[in-house]
């Protein structure tokens, strides 16, 4: 969201009577930075879930770039996937949430003791479905990778435990564009210009 239009709308709301506390929004810092500064600093901001897992995957495929493993889609959605349940097994715990983020790369390296309830890695004759050849990881290098971005997500408990979600707006912004694309105002405007350019 364009901070300039965050601050209009807030302050047409709070004009109106209306509260608000709390912004579900995207990790975008210069919003909420704008926010404070020029309409209310008490309101806090909330991760958005789609925006969080999206930036997750982007990091994976980044690291993807330096460790070929993670190119195998396969490998990468289990990836995500124990990302994703993590945090929805965890809603309102951040300690929780931390540890269960910090159990999914030994979890991935075939290390059980940390998990929890939804591993089922000490049963006999385990086999990881999604990774290669339904054994653990061994890449050292990308474990240290991953390491550190599962510790970069951890350190965010306490965000990512109270997260919010914006699909109703995407879902609103999404109708109103198949319905008044934006692509048919600029065509309006390019045709009404060309035939003054070309009469000159």
């Amino acid at each position: 969201m364009e901070p300039a239009m965050a601050c209009e709308m807030l302050q047409s709301v709070l004009d109106q009577g209306e509260k608000v506390s709390t912004l579900v929004m995207d990790n975008d810092s210069t919003t909420i930075a704008r926010v404070k500064s020029t309409v209310d600093q008490n309101i806090t901001k909330r991760c958005d879930s789609n925006h969080t897992r999206k930036g997750f995957t982007a990091s994976l495929i980044e690291l993807s770039k330096a460790h070929k493993l993670l190119r195998n889609t396969k490998v990468r959605s289990h990836i995500e996937r124990c990302f994703t349940y993590s945090i929805s097994q965890n809603k309102g715990q951040p300690e929780q949430l931390a540890d269960a983020l910090s159990s999914i790369v030994p979890h991935l390296y075939g290390e059980h003791s940390s998990c929890g309830s939804w591993c089922r890695g000490d049963e006999e004759g385990y086999k990881h479905k999604a990774l290669p050849y339904g054994k653990p990881l061994d890449d050292r290098d990308l474990r240290e990778a991953l390491q550190s971005l599962m510790e970069k997500f951890s350190s965010k408990s306490s965000e990512l435990a109270y997260m919010g979600s914006t699909q109703p707006n995407e879902s609103f912004n999404y109708m109103a564009a198949s319905k008044a694309p934006k692509r048919f105002l600029i065509r309006v405007v390019l045709c009404r210009r060309v035939p003054t350019l070309l009469d000159t």
